[in-house]
């Protein structure tokens, strides 16, 4: 792009911290049909829409709030891309580890969203090296 290695180096950095929604909707299915008993239809519609808009929200948000940061601090989107992990593990623990299915589904949508911030400042710091 501009003689800059970081675009080529991109795919090999935030990417493998894992955790996307697209990484997590498979097994979170596996878990609401085989431990909940919830059918696959429903499934389906509440953890795949759950996915969408939580990534969705995750991605936008992050994005908004690694520029606000980056304003600040020099390390603002690093910041995002840290908050987004620590914040995102105890309700993925929660998540996995509740017997409600009420409150799976709910932590669905909040751990995704988390799960998919560290997207927009990645995307940003690529697009701005």
């Amino acid at each position: 792009m501009t003689g800059s290695r970081a675009p080529a180096r991109a795919p090999y950095g935030s990417p493998t911290r894992g955790g996307g929604s697209s990484r997590r909707s498979p097994e979170a299915s596996d878990l609401f049909i085989r431990v909940h008993g919830v059918d696959a239809a429903s499934v389906g519609l509440l953890v795949g829409g759950g996915a969408a808009l939580g990534g969705r929200l995750g991605v936008t948000l992050g994005g908004v709030l690694a520029d606000r940061w980056r304003r600040r601090y020099a390390n603002g989107r690093l910041r995002v891309g840290m908050l987004a992990a620590a914040a995102s593990l105890p309700l993925a623990v929660a998540l996995l580890s509740t017997r409600n299915v009420v409150w799976a589904f709910a932590l669905n949508l909040p751990t995704t969203a988390l799960a998919a911030m560290w997207v927009g400042p990645a995307a940003s710091t690529v697009r701005a090296a």
